[in-house]
């Protein structure tokens, strides 16, 4: 879905595929007529850095606890309720400590 929003965006707002308008006379996508197609671009912009700084924060916090740091606020405490240490063992199962 994504390629689809993000690809058909980019070919027909920004040209990326002006070659082919230019040697071939076509056009292979066009999403202009979709009413949402920027707010669908943009909401998925948003969830994606919302999503980018939970895992951040997140990895963070689990350096944290490792470190013997307790939780110093309501952030911190839903970090360590809904991501402990075995939960981000598991979605991060090749990170390891930096020498």
């Amino acid at each position: 879905m994504w390629c689809l929003i993000k690809n058909g965006y980019i070919e027909s707002r920004k040209s990326l595929v002006l070659g082919q308008e230019i040697c071939f006379g076509t056009v292979a996508w066009d999403y202009s007529h979709l009413p949402f197609e920027k707010v669908i671009v943009w909401a998925f912009i948003a969830f994606f850095v919302f999503d980018c700084a939970l895992s951040a924060s997140a990895a963070l916090r689990m350096n944290e606890r490792a470190q013997g740091i307790a939780a110093s606020n309501k952030v911190e405490q839903f970090l360590d309720t809904y991501y402990p240490d075995d939960k981000m063992n598991q979605i991060y199962a090749n990170s390891r400590p930096a020498e």
